[in-house]
């Protein structure tokens, strides 16, 4: 009927909808139907046909073309009243709480399905277009709180003659009954939805299938229709995935070490479309698989009390993040040195003898941790900081003009002699090197200087590279005389006899 659109934005509008189902029905017959009739009785005929009590009945397609979400400012219904007979009349309105067919309803099969009194009218002698006010239960129909099963007019059925006639809707004159409703929207949606993702919010997927997840809201209020959902590999075009849907979420497949990005547009109810934003709205990056670590292998013995451990490791999807560092001693517990630390060097304090093992872990930034057990990710060494003391303890005269010169060294419980190292001067010159790193105990000497005194000392090596220091006073003493070749009376010192085992640490 009429249509403006107010300063706010608000379309406020009028209409009629005509009744799309209507009839009445008399106490006598009370199995008589009047659905083909053009005319809608009420209240009492006790004359000519004596049809008893009348009641009219209604339905309306509503809300039918109303928009969702509207304002139903009022509705009224309108029938066009044309016959009278009696006095002023009261008349009383009701919902039905069944449904019913105009061609098929009777006074019998109608009774009690219906609700509560909703409104009540006076209706007069004058013929002419009346209405009345049903805003309330228009309002309780739209919303849901009743179901929309029409309504029945109760009109005066003392046993009198006093009635309404009214046209109904097969009277074809345009004078059908009518529902006018006045309600209000918001203005026409014209701005599209506006989408953004929920999920994936983090940065990396412990498994290659995994949830993505979208919504959006719609400014214009006509609310979301679908989505179209693409994604892609960094640097690639974009690929359609998820096309005009009606979720919000679905699970993805990728693969380990590959990055992913995503991007959505959704299209509302009005046909807005919203535009794929030009960078992605979402990205995560599969990483199923805990990163690799390497420890550097230590020696079997270590020389010094600080033993320094270093390593390293690789993660090819979400890289390194820190690294778990133990270690124990003599197959006892596992202790932490590091826990969560970015290092990848520690120096370790122990003592002479400690048997020691290290172990380290890495963790990645999708919180992957590799096993303690895993390859080259332990290493183990014993400390040997004490240097082996070694002496001469044998000087022997053999054929001609030579002399078998032994030695001896004790390492105690360390990691055992390797090497000696041998030196003698001539009566008190200079030391000069006889045996350089040298894994024998004895060896043969010739006195090259001529007849005097020979001084020797030795050194040795252990395992661990600790060098011991020569100890002149564990030396020996070779006097050679004045005549060549030697013989049996030039004189030999020995401080100590190889029997003795005296070089003790």
């Amino acid at each position: 009927l009429s249509e403006k659109e107010l300063p706010n934005g608000i379309v406020q509008a009028v209409i009629s909808l005509p009744a799309l189902q209507d009839t009445y029905v008399a106490s006598n017959p009370r199995s008589l139907n009047f659905g083909g009739s053009d005319t809608l009785l009420l209240g009492y005929n006790a004359e000519g046909s004596n049809l008893g009590a009348l009641r009219s009945l209604l339905w309306f397609d509503f809300p039918g073309p109303i928009p969702s979400g509207s304002i139903i400012n009022s509705a009224r219904v309108r029938l066009y009243l044309y016959g009278v007979t009696g006095g002023g009349m009261n008349v009383q309105i009701r919902h039905l709480v069944s449904g019913w067919n105009e061609f098929a309803v009777t006074w019998d099969s109608h009774e009690p399905d219906w609700g509560g009194a909703d409104t009540s009218t006076g209706i007069g002698t004058a013929t002419g277009w009346i209405e009345v006010d049903i805003t309330d239960l228009a309002r309780h129909w739209q919303n849901g709180s009743e179901a929309n099963d029409g309504i029945i007019l109760l009109g005066d059925e003392n046993p009198s003659e006093h009635q309404r006639a009214f046209y109904s809707r097969n009277a074809g004159n345009g004078q059908h009954p009518q529902l006018i409703v006045d309600y209000s929207q918001a203005a026409p949606d014209r701005e599209p939805p506006r989408t953004q993702f929920v999920h994936p919010g983090n940065r990396y997927q412990h498994n290659e299938s995994f949830r993505v997840e979208w919504k959006a809201d719609d400014p214009g209020n006509s609310g979301v229709d679908y989505f179209d959902v693409q994604y892609r590999e960094p640097g690639q075009n974009w690929r359609d995935w998820v096309s005009h849907t009606t979720h919000t979420s679905e699970t993805f497949v990728g693969q380990d070490g590959k990055t992913y990005e995503f991007r959505a547009r959704a299209v509302d109810k009005a046909h807005n479309v919203e535009a794929f934003p030009n960078n992605a709205q979402a990205a995560t990056t599969v990483d199923t698989l805990p990163p690799t670590v390497t420890i550097q292998q230590l020696p079997t013995f270590t020389g010094s009390d600080a033993v320094q451990l270093n390593w390293s490791g690789t993660d090819t999807a979400s890289g390194i993040r820190a690294y778990d560092l133990q270690f124990r001693i003599a197959n006892q517990g596992w202790n932490d040195l590091l826990v969560n630390s970015p290092q990848t060097a520690y120096t370790f304090n122990g003592g002479n003898g400690q048997q020691l093992e290290f172990r380290v872990a890495a963790i990645d930034n999708a919180n992957h941790a590799s096993s303690w057990d895993a390859p080259n990710a332990q290493t183990r060494t014993t400390i040997d900081s004490v240097a082996p003391v070694a002496c001469i303890i044998m000087a022997q005269l053999e054929a001609g003009n030579s002399y078998r010169i032994g030695w001896y060294a004790d390492d105690g419980a360390g990691s055992g002699v390797r090497a000696y190292d041998v030196r003698y001067r001539f009566n008190n010159g200079d030391w000069q090197p006889w045996q350089q790193q040298v894994g024998f105990d004895n060896a043969r000497f010739t006195p090259t200087q001529g007849d005097g005194t020979y001084f020797f000392a030795v050194r040795a090596i252990d395992n661990a590279n600790n060098q011991g220091a020569y100890l002149d006073g564990l030396g020996s003493v070779l006097r050679v005389g004045t005549s060549t070749p030697v013989t049996n009376t030039h004189m030999i010192y020995l401080p100590l006899m190889h029997s003795q085992r005296l070089c003790k640490l």
